[in-house]
């Protein structure tokens, strides 16, 4: 009855035209193409009709429109290909092929309803040696977005599941070797949202439990599976509010049950990781376990004028059972997040930091150390983001003739520090600044070539 009904919704919006996503235009790309690739491509044109887009999914780990998997787990890989078809009532295509005697071969095509693919995975869900396909598909802004299950052979597959979601994850959290199935639910007309935890046993989907959420949200913008700490798994769901502020939820598996555990049942809400920019919970130190940021203000001598921003410092947390958020080290990004700034452990919270942009590519950042009695600003640092051309050139209103170190280039930027010589003054605690520690402790955060982000 629920696929009757989702089916329905679907088509109505479809006649109502009650959607924004009608141009799936912005959903398909041009495939990289190698051999297999460029085989399976032709299949496909030969046998589906002329009017064939490749899909690509817009989240999770597989973003590409053929992706090549062991299906049934007899050493032989399969491939997947991912199409929309317009006009047919079930549009999306998932066609399922083989190599046999060095030619791909078509054995069997999922058709499925939706707009788009919102996201995919291919996992075993029972650990039988054989692939579930997790498909996570777009409707249209009216209808809430749908999940199907199909458990695949290599000549038939099998519907196992089907429901809605707003996210959802794989991943092993009660570690019983076995992954699970997480899907997120929001009611964004009640303000509610819960965590639904399922695991596939006899070849049906059970659900285990199910743990409250905060739901006066706009949508998650990131949600990922991973170590709580060193023996705990978690899922790390970062949910957005308005245009730019948000919350982490961390969801363990504790005694059986789901545990949300920066949820206040009281309030209804997790105010503990509220954040006034989005930031995605990761891995920052490379240690395995997921860091969650959390903010707070530079030091400064006044209130802010007017026209001027706040300098934000991100504080990274490891979550510890028994004191809640512990901080691991505190950052400072830029303005267009070229780079990343690791403050030293030696750092206190009396370091203030101001911003001035010297062009439409390059901008300075000064560090300084503001007295906590007299407010004097003692300058430390000043990290320059600079467009190569500006530097070589000269074109930048800076005193060139500074000594300057190169911290580091990518592409068309250069990353330039100047460190101010020694202050004699023995209020001001041992500040760790040196050529060495300013190079170990920056970040060039992920650049294009033409140097933008």
């Amino acid at each position: 009855m629920k696929k009757i009904i989702l089916v329905f919704i679907f088509v109505a919006s479809i006649l109502s035209g009650c959607t924004s996503i009608n141009n799936v235009e912005q959903y398909m790309k041009p495939p990289t193409m190698d051999e297999d690739t460029e085989e399976v491509k032709n299949v496909i044109y030969s046998k589906l009709p002329g009017n064939a887009e490749f899909l690509y999914p817009t989240y999770g780990n597989i973003r590409n429109s053929i992706f090549f998997v062991d299906v049934d787990g007899n050493g032989s890989r399969e491939a997947l290909v991912f199409n929309y078809v317009e006009g047919e009532e079930a549009p999306i295509y998932i066609t399922v092929l083989s190599k046999k005697d060095s030619f791909w071969a078509v054995q069997y095509t999922i058709k499925n309803i939706g707009f788009a693919i919102d996201q995919v995975e291919i996992v075993d869900l029972n650990n039988d040696n054989k692939k579930e396909l997790i498909l996570g598909w777009q409707g249209g802004d009216i209808v809430e977005k749908g999940i199907t299950i199909y458990s695949l052979g290599i000549d038939e597959n099998v519907e196992v599941f089907q429901d809605v979601y707003s996210k959802f994850v794989v991943g092993d959290l009660n570690k019983n070797n076995v992954d699970e199935l997480f899907l997120i639910k929001r009611n964004s007309s009640r303000g509610t949202s819960k965590a639904q935890m399922y695991e596939y046993v006899d070849s049906e989907f059970e659900l285990i439990d199910s743990v409250h959420m905060e739901g006066y949200i706009d949508d998650y913008y990131s949600i990922t599976f991973g170590k709580a700490d060193s023996s705990t798994e978690g899922i790390f769901i970062d949910a957005r509010i308005g245009d730019r502020s948000g919350f982490t939820d961390l969801i363990i598996y504790e005694n059986d049950k789901l545990k949300n555990v920066f949820y206040d049942t009281t309030s209804k809400s997790t105010a503990k990781t509220f954040k006034t920019k989005l930031i995605e919970s990761r891995d920052v130190d490379g240690d395995g376990i997921i860091e969650i940021a959390t903010l707070r203000t530079a030091a400064r001598s006044g209130d802010i004028n007017q026209g001027e921003k706040t300098q934000w410092i991100r504080v990274w947390n490891k979550w510890d059972s028994e004191d809640g958020l512990l901080n691991v080290y505190e950052s400072f990004q830029d303005e267009k997040g070229t780079y990343q700034f690791i403050l030293p452990k030696s750092w206190d919270k009396n370091i203030g930091i101001e911003t001035k942009v010297l062009s439409d590519e390059s901008s300075v950042s000064s560090f300084y150390y503001l007295m906590p009695k007299s407010k004097e600003e003692i300058p430390l640092m000043e990290l320059y983001s600079i467009d190569s051309n500006e530097w070589t050139e000269k074109k930048l209103d800076i005193d060139y003739e500074k000594p300057f170190i190169q911290v580091d280039k990518k592409y068309n930027k250069v990353f330039m520090a100047y460190i101010y010589p020694e202050i004699e003054n023995t209020d001001i605690p041992t500040i760790e600044i040196d050529t060495d520690t300013v190079k170990e402790n920056f970040i060039i955060l992920n650049l294009d070539r033409d140097g933008g982000n």
